[in-house]
């Protein structure tokens, strides 16, 4: 074999130092990429529930805060130009950052010296960790890339993930379980801890706060499944980045406890920046002018997941779906404007000291009325709303304990709302007294109102024009210059259901319905119209016979016949005896073909 010259050498070796050179210069390039886009490192995406839960280790450097840009493909994304981001992250993300509250115990819950738990019973997030829980609303398997923002390079691997997460919409995501009290409030009752995240796309962050809260489902001691549930919203009074407190005493059954979006005097604990209360139902979209009842939406939210068992940690509430129930006093008492759009859920509800004036709550620009979208582009507010809801359609059974002399809240349109309440044959019990801003409720007086006696399965009667009724005077501030201090509508008048029998059990068939009613007090005129009959459902105009006679047979029976409304409903005036009398309605041509189901959800098209 010829031996090669030097001069033949030449361009082997030229070419060698070529590719070392391109190697290294493309080690290099790699390298300069790699550290460029370790500004971002550690992505990853976990979905469960409906949501998916972005995690990255945060490199942001010196120099301003950094931010985080989330992006969301079909496809693996290795490069961000042309892509629409998702999300904008503060560099905190990964935890909360402020605490108006510092007396109140974080140990079982999000802190803020640590970063927050993302999985039910998890470690809490190192502190250099970046969170985006997204809520999708797309079936499909999709990538993610999170880039700060003084570097958009992306690393498949690094900042962008190698492969796609499969994500599933959930009409009701679920939520993680932080901890489990055993002891709470040291009444031996077992108390789980959650924290729920809401749509970050829809979110608005600058108006509403954080897109995270809390909320704790209280078991009962000694009482057997299934259990009933009460939501339960706190006053005004309650502020602070935790769930309300002061429901530990309430041992009738599960309950269900959350916070309103209020900072007012405090910081969110994100953001830091001081929120008015929602007042339980919505916050101003300041683009269309409109409430939007995002608080209404998920505290509703926390009660279908409980109902269902469906919180995402596999525990079994054993809820009784037919009792679930909502309460709340003075800020809480807009339980009533919750309930109201809420029929298909709540049984019933009960408020005390209670808002219903357009100008119901403090002097706050923000809080002068909760206006809520009615599906027609009007907005309408308080007891306005409660009216329209009344005149559209059922009410769930709502039990009221206001003080004629509130000096905190204005209560001058509640003798309008009884008006509206009786006009439209809706269920409800009232009692007032003079007390000032002091809380009560209606069942020490008359505790066959106990709102904990309705089921949604079960038919009830709505009382109007009763002769034991007190009609309270319009003068000023409610009854302030006349002698109505004290004062009930429909307390003295009882009947007998499931969870409080009383004669004879309701009879509900297609062309038959019997119900037992009984007086408190003395006999008692007054219009009867029943309600929420799951059998017995006349078509409109259909005609109904009726007889109403003393409980045991015997006396002078009252009897006639006439037809039902426009709903369906059948109203007649009776004697209601001390004694109970028996009310049974027929009807000949009444047939199964109405539909059965639950009080309608009056909610109608809500943003």
């Amino acid at each position: 074999m010829r031996r090669p010259t030097r001069r033949s050498q030449a361009p082997l070796l030229f070419y060698r130092t070529l590719l070392v050179a391109i190697t290294v210069t493309a080690a290099a390039l790699v390298i300069s990429a790699s550290a460029n886009a370790a500004t971002v490192t550690d992505l990853q995406a976990t979905h469960r529930n409906g949501q998916t839960f972005i995690v990255f280790t945060e490199n942001g450097g010196a120099g301003l805060r950094t931010r985080y840009d989330v992006y969301r493909h079909t496809s693996p994304i290795t490069n961000v130009s042309g892509l629409t981001k998702i999300a904008t992250l503060d560099e905190d993300s990964g935890r909360l950052l402020y605490d108006d509250n510092p007396s109140i115990d974080y140990r079982t819950g999000q802190n803020l010296t640590t970063g927050f738990i993302i999985s039910d019973l998890g470690s809490h997030l190192a502190a250099n960790k970046g969170l985006l829980v997204w809520t999708t609303a797309d079936r499909g398997c999709f990538y993610y890339a999170v880039t700060n923002s003084g570097d958009t390079a992306v690393n498949v691997g690094t900042n962008s993930l190698l492969s796609c997460v499969n994500e599933t919409p959930q009409a009701v995501p679920g939520a993680i379980l932080l901890s489990i009290d055993s002891n709470y409030g040291g009444t031996g009752r077992l108390a789980r801890h959650y924290f729920a995240w809401e749509d970050y796309s829809t979110w608005q962050h600058s108006e509403w706060g954080y897109y995270g809260h809390r909320f704790t489902v209280l078991m009962p001691v000694g009482m057997a499944a299934p259990y009933p549930m009460t939501l339960v919203l706190h006053s005004a009074g309650d502020v602070g980045y935790h769930e309300p407190l002061g429901v530990t005493n309430d041992n009738t059954g599960v309950m269900l406890s959350a916070r309103d979006l209020s900072f007012t005097g405090t910081k969110d604990p994100y953001t830091g920046t001081g929120y008015g209360y929602s007042k339980w139902t919505g916050r101003l979209n300041t683009a269309t002018g409109l409430y939007m009842t995002v608080t209404e939406n998920r505290i509703v939210r926390y009660a279908k997941l409980v109902r269902e068992n469906a919180t995402g940690d596999s525990f079994d509430f054993q809820i009784d779906s037919t009792r679930i129930y909502i309460r709340g006093s003075s800020l809480g008492s807009n339980a009533m404007q919750v309930a109201s759009h809420h029929g298909d859920l709540f049984a019933a509800c009960e408020v005390s000291v209670g808002m219903i004036n357009d100008d119901a709550w403090g002097a706050e620009p923000n809080n002068t009325e909760v206006a809520v979208n009615r599906g027609d582009g009007q907005t309408i507010a308080q007891y306005r709303d409660l009216a329209y809801q009344a005149a559209h359609g059922a009410l769930i059974p709502i039990v009221h304990s206001p003080n004629q002399d509130d000096g905190a809240l204005s209560v001058g349109a509640y003798p309008a709302a009884m008006k509206i309440f009786e006009i439209y044959h809706q269920p409800y019990a009232i009692q007032w007294k003079a007390g000032n801003h002091a809380e009560f409720t209606i069942k020490s007086d008359f505790p066959q109102w106990d709102f904990r006696r309705f089921k949604t399965n079960e038919a009830y009667p709505a009382f109007s024009n009763a002769s034991t009724s007190n009609t309270p005077e319009v003068r000023g501030q409610w009854g302030a210059r006349s002698t109505d201090t004290n004062g009930q509508r429909n307390g003295y008048l009882d009947w007998g259901s499931e969870l409080h029998p009383l004669g004879e059990h309701i009879e509900d068939s297609v062309n038959r319905f019997g119900i037992t009613l009984k007086s408190i007090s003395v006999d008692t005129s007054a219009d009867v119209t029943i309600r929420n009959t799951q059998q017995f459902r006349p078509n409109a105009g259909q005609r109904v016979e009726w007889r109403n006679e003393l409980s045991g047979g015997g006396g002078n029976a009252q009897s006639g016949s006439t037809v039902a409304d426009a709903q369906g409903l059948v109203t007649v005036r009776l004697q209601i005896t001390a004694g109970g009398n028996r009310l049974t309605l027929s009807c000949a041509a009444c047939t199964a073909s109405v539909a059965l189901t639950a009080p309608k959800n009056l909610r109608q098209v809500f943003p």
